[in-house]
């Protein structure tokens, strides 16, 4: 059995690539790893500072092996946060900047392990803390949604890990089957709200998102700017992300 993945984001409007603030990991972006595999979507709190960073901390630790929040006694976890606090500290900082330093970065997160095929069937798990979104699609039907399965369940204020120690979340588990001709979507909340709206309205959205993971990143790009222009969509950074599982 082949992994195919791919990713596809946009900033929120009026920012820069460098104010970007979502993340995303997957060994297949470099090579094709032997399993297990695992990938993982993280989105900085823009209220935060240094979000950014400690969002790709997260999501890289995961995607290598480094750190597994289902299975943490919160070494590994205080390991990433030494890590974080070392890179922002290497310059002096202004008083303000170290406050908000001191008060620590926030993200989401997503991450999706899967293990080798048992004959036709990949066991896989997820663990997750806050809003961004995981979808499993056989054939033409999503058959999981986690942690979030309807428009009305994203919280006002969501979880998230702090890169500040003492301050911890339950992270949310589950595990499954999959088969060849399955896909996982991956999203972050302003693309996963959008996307719950259309299913509770009959829609199909991931027929959309497949087609666009096909046009490539100016489709893409032309796609959420429309959506927003009517509403349909909120102004944040979108990460849309896709791991399909294929007969070798």
């Amino acid at each position: 059995m082949r992994l195919s993945a791919g990713m596809l984001s946009l900033p929120k409007a009026g920012a820069s690539r460098n104010e970007y603030e979502d993340a995303w990991a997957c060994p297949t972006a470099c090579a094709q790893p032997s399993p297990p595999l695992r990938c993982a979507m993280a989105d900085g709190a823009s209220e935060s500072s240094y979000a950014r960073l400690w969002a790709q901390i997260l999501v890289r630790s995961f995607a290598q092996g480094e750190w597994d929040p289902q299975r943490d006694d919160r070494s590994q976890l205080d390991r990433l946060r030494r890590r974080w606090l070392r890179i922002v500290s290497r310059r002096p900082l202004p008083w303000y900047a170290a406050e908000k330093v001191r008060l620590g970065a926030y993200a989401t997160f997503i991450g999706v392990e899967l293990s080798a095929p048992h004959g036709a069937i990949v066991p896989w798990r997820a663990a997750a803390l806050g809003d961004s979104c995981l979808f499993q699609l056989h054939g033409d039907e999503i058959v999981t949604a986690f942690p979030i399965a309807s428009r009305g369940d994203f919280p006002a204020r969501p979880f998230a890990l702090c890169s500040r120690p003492g301050e911890e979340q339950s992270v949310l588990a589950i595990c499954g089957e999959a088969h060849a001709g399955d896909s996982f979507l991956m999203m972050t909340d302003a693309l996963g709200r959008w996307f719950l709206a259309q299913r509770e309205a009959g829609g199909r959205p991931w027929r959309t998102l497949l087609r666009l993971s096909e046009l490539g990143a100016p489709a893409f790009a032309r796609w959420v700017r429309a959506r927003r222009a009517s509403g349909a969509m909120g102004n944040d950074d979108v990460t849309f992300a896709w791991l399909a599982l294929r007969e070798v």
